[in-house]
C-alpha cells in the first residue's frame, strides 16, 4: 500500500511540474511578444489568420476580397455552390488574388486555398 501511495504521489507532483512549466513557457511567450524590439533592424510580425469560407453566391465575394487586401490566406470551398456561381466566384477571386500577386492553390476538386503575395506553401505528396 505504501507503494501505491508513493507511486500516485511522484505523479500528482510530476502533473503539477508540468503544468507549472507549461504556465511558465506561456508567461515567457506572452513577454516575448509584448516586448518591445531591441533592434531597429528587426521586423515587427503582426499576427494573420487564415479564413475559411463556403460562399454559395457571387454577393458573399466581397467578404473574400477584404480578407485578401488584409493580406490573409483564404481557404474556399465552392462546394455548395451552383456551378455557374462556383465558377463566377472563382473568376472574381483570381482577379482579386492576381492584383495582390497571391497565389491560387487547388487543394481538391472545389476546395482552394488563396494567399497573398510572400506566403510560401510547402507540399509534401
Amino acid at each position: 500500500m505504501v507503494k501505491k501511495t508513493a507511486e500516485s504521489e511522484f505523479q500528482k507532483e510530476i502533473h503539477r511540474a508540468s503544468n507549472n512549466f507549461d504556465k511558465y513557457l506561456l508567461a515567457k511567450s506572452v513577454a516575448y511578444v509584448n516586448a518591445p524590439p531591441t533592434n531597429s533592424s528587426i521586423t515587427t510580425v503582426t499576427k494573420k489568420h487564415m479564413n475559411v469560407f463556403k460562399p454559395v453566391n457571387l454577393n458573399e465575394v466581397q467578404n473574400l476580397i477584404d480578407c485578401l487586401i488584409e493580406r490573409e490566406g483564404l481557404v474556399v470551398s465552392l462546394e455548395n455552390a451552383k456551378n455557374t456561381d462556383a465558377q463566377r466566384i472563382l473568376d472574381f477571386l483570381s482577379g482579386a488574388v492576381y492584383a495582390i500577386k497571391g497565389k491560387i492553390t487547388l487543394l481538391s476538386e472545389k476546395l482552394y486555398l488563396l494567399t497573398p503575395e510572400g506566403v510560401d506553401i510547402a507540399t509534401k505528396v
